[in-house]
């Protein structure tokens, strides 16, 4: 997926399950929103790009989904990390976005700092709605 880092209005997505970037990214660009998307696998990944963009060297994204159940660093451990932060305790939004439906989730992603909490939709034009909500 194109990224134009040059843009400040990006979203991240972070999933370490190829199937849901492939299909989320077919989704945004279907959407004709002229945010730029980025893909990514792993919460590490994401961390490293954070920190890239503390010193400048990367827009800070306008919206970040982070998936819960991921190897290495999970979900929740990321939000955590990245709330810990002083420059991410309140930006950028963050949006549990997992195929997890358990209150329990949702409720420690809320303690942890997540803005929202959504379970992955199986429609695309719903998913192209959640697309869509991060920019409104």
């Amino acid at each position: 997926m194109d990224t134009d880092f040059s843009n400040p209005n990006l979203i991240i997505m972070v999933d370490d399950n190829y199937a849901d970037r492939f299909i989320a990214g077919r989704v945004f660009k279907n959407t004709g929103l002229e945010h730029s998307f980025l893909a990514m696998e792993s919460g590490r990944e994401l961390l490293e790009y954070l920190d890239e963009a503390k010193s400048g060297k990367r827009p800070i994204p306008s919206a970040i989904l982070l998936d819960i159940n991921m190897p290495g660093l999970n979900g929740f451990e990321v939000l955590r990390e990245l709330r810990a932060q002083e420059e991410f305790q309140d930006r950028p939004p963050i949006t549990m976005f997992t195929n997890s439906d358990r209150m329990e989730d949702r409720q420690l992603s809320m303690e942890l700092g997540a803005n929202d909490f959504r379970t992955k939709p199986t429609d695309l034009n719903v998913y192209a709605d959640v697309f869509r909500s991060l920019v409104a």
